[in-house]
This record gives C-alpha cells, structure tokens and sequence, in this order.
C-alpha cells in the first residue's frame, strides 16, 4: 500500500475533510473530545465502538494523515462509495478470515499510518456494544504500535441500522483516551495478550455507553 500521496492530492483531501468536518457539524453538531490523545504522528490504532455508517468519518476529522479505515467488504461493490472509500482511505476487509484484507491493513500500519479498525466487526443494532473481536488488538500487538481507544455516542440515535436516511440535529460525540501501550507480542503469548488488551478497551467503551444511557433517562422525562 503505497501512502506517498502527491501535494495535490494532499490537498485536495484535506480540503474535502474539512467541509465534510463543517458539514456534520452543522447537520448533527460533532464534537470531538480528548484531542490531546489523538496521534499527531506514527503509527497507531484507533479502536472504536461501532454505532453507524459515519464512525469512520467522524473519528478521522482530527486526525492527522495518512489515516486509514477498515470497512466491510461489500460497500467496494456500491456505485460511487466503492470509489470514495477506496480514493480517501478506505480498506476493504471481508470478515475476519479475510488474511489478504488483513494484511493490507498490517501494511499501512507498518508504514506509519494510523488505522481505524472496528473491535466489533459490525455496526450495533441497538447502540449497545457487542462482543470484541480480535482484530483491532492482534494488529497493534502484531505490529507493536499504540492502540488509542475511541468512543462514539449518538451515533445510533442520528442514524440507527435499518434506517435509510439520518436524523440530523441529534449530538454525535468522538472521544479519544489514553493510549494502551502494545508491544510485539511473541506468537505463543498473542492470544493471552489480546485478551488483555479488549478487556482494557470493554471496559472502556462500556463504561461510556452506560454513562450515555444514564444520560438520555435524564432527559427522556423533559422531553416527554
């Protein structure tokens, strides 16, 4: 995977990032939280819950490039998102017996990237968060880089699976945290490693979701 991108190209990408960052602002009022641990520069993995079909989007605003973003396979077949997602960074990976896909993302990694990879594999169905698989965390122990947990909220309220267009004015919320520290984990300790590493992000993104939810029961009774 080539990531020597010309200055016109760079350009043009960032230009197209910043109106699609003012854009969701306007329409559903992004905001971003813990800027100070997003990686400025290196190699990284960003490791987020999955809510809807913009995460991808809304966690890259504020991180710096190359940055790329591990997305279901069968979106390359849609006319035009095919395109865009393959033009802007986006790696198709068919499930996770993809090893071809997979190591395509271990490539932009190993040279230098940050990588957005789902833990979950899939979207939520109701916001809640799912079972963690491998991938996200066997990546960054696999290539030794950070692995930065991300949290998304109001995803699922803005534009919840099984609906064909968003809600907009409903806050989407981005929020990075500290860095696990990953390793190259020998191949007799991966799998207990990994363990550890989607304990850490469970506990992490479970934790936020709950807070959320304590949130909306607040509000629910005002707006009823």
């Amino acid at each position: 995977m080539n990531m020597h991108r010309s200055p016109l190209w760079v350009a043009f990408f960032e230009t197209q990032r910043r109106f699609v960052y003012l854009l969701f602002k306007i329409l559903f009022g992004v905001r971003i939280r813990g800027k100070k641990y997003i990686p400025g520069s290196g190699a990284a993995i960003l490791a987020p819950n999955h809510q809807t079909v913009f995460d991808g989007l809304v966690i890259g605003f504020r991180v710096p490039s190359p940055i790329y973003c591990a997305v279901e396979g069968s979106f390359f077949h849609k006319p035009f998102i095919g395109w865009w997602l393959g033009t802007f960074g986006g790696l198709p990976l068919r499930g996770p017996r993809d090893r071809r896909g997979y190591e395509s993302c271990l490539q932009v990694v190993r040279e230098g990237a940050r990588l957005i990879i789902f833990p979950e594999g899939h979207r939520s169905r109701d916001g809640s968060l799912m079972k963690l698989r491998q991938g996200a965390a066997r990546a960054a122990l696999t290539c030794g880089v950070d692995i930065v947990p991300v949290t998304v909220v109001g995803a699922h309220e803005a534009w919840p699976r099984g609906r064909m267009l968003p809600r907009l004015c409903v806050p989407v919320i981005v929020k990075f945290y500290p860095p696990i520290r990953c390793e190259v984990a020998e191949k007799a300790d991966l799998r207990r490693r990994v363990k550890e590493v989607n304990v850490q992000l469970e506990r992490i993104m479970q934790r936020r979701l709950e807070a959320w939810r304590r949130v909306r029961e607040r509000r629910r009774p005002a707006q009823d």
